[in-house]
């Protein structure tokens, strides 16, 4: 479909994603403000993880952001012994909402990952959402962004509707073949219910699911 399902949402986007390796040297840029929202550190006798989530403003540029990740990245080194022989881990993801960050389908503009102290860290941004953030919001179809993203959110739904009736008819995909043309049909069948509800047409409710990937839109909950 053309919005897609939440499963297929992918963790590492398949978009253009621009990736560095290592920290970047200081730059004049300044160090944005964030909020740290869900710290998932643990250790054991094996594994040392420091994972952070935080929220940005979405206004954000990818240079700031770069920045903060690394002055973050540095703190996190802060709290690792150099002579710790357990296996070392730093994450941190960078979001421009709670909703991005609770979506479950890894909604980031900015991820560093680190595996392995001798390693250097990895920066992936999604570029998408930088070249659009500027951009200032425009009417399309009749509809402003707000109200294309609450029809985004329809869509999403109705998806994962036929998606769950699909397999609650063949549970386990199975046979695949009758589970796939179902899923297909009843799809289809919610998708041109919202647009008549909508008043556009199906071509222009797949631009709007196309929109919604480029730019990040929250999945709904």
């Amino acid at each position: 479909s053309a919005a897609s399902c939440k499963s297929a949402w992918p963790q590492l986007p398949a978009a253009p994603a621009t990736e560095k390796n290592g920290p970047s040297p200081k730059s004049n840029y300044p160090i944005p403000e964030y909020v740290l929202f869900k710290d998932n550190s643990y250790q054991d006798k094996w594994r040392f993880k420091i994972a952070w989530e935080i929220i940005v403003s979405e206004d954000i540029s990818k240079e700031s952001l770069n920045s903060l990740l690394n002055v973050l990245y540095n703190k996190a080194k802060e709290k690792i012994s150099m002579n710790d022989k357990r296996a070392i881990v730093i994450d941190i993801k960078a979001y421009v909402s709670p909703e991005h960050a609770t979506s479950g389908m890894g909604q980031w503009i900015g991820w560093l990952n680190q595996e392995g102290i001798d390693n250097k860290p990895r920066i992936v941004f999604r570029d998408d959402y930088f070249k659009y953030i500027n951009n200032k919001p425009k009417v399309k179809f009749g509809l402003t962004e707000n109200e294309r993203m609450e029809i985004w959110k329809e869509l999403i739904k109705a998806e994962d509707r036929a998606t769950k009736e699909a397999l609650n008819r063949y549970p386990n995909m199975n046979p695949f073949s009758e589970y796939s043309k179902l899923e297909k049909n009843l799809t289809l069948r919610y998708k041109l219910d919202l647009a008549k509800r909508k008043n556009i047409s199906i071509e222009q409710l797949d631009e709007i699911a196309k929109e919604g990937r480029r730019k990040n839109w929250p999945f709904p909950r």
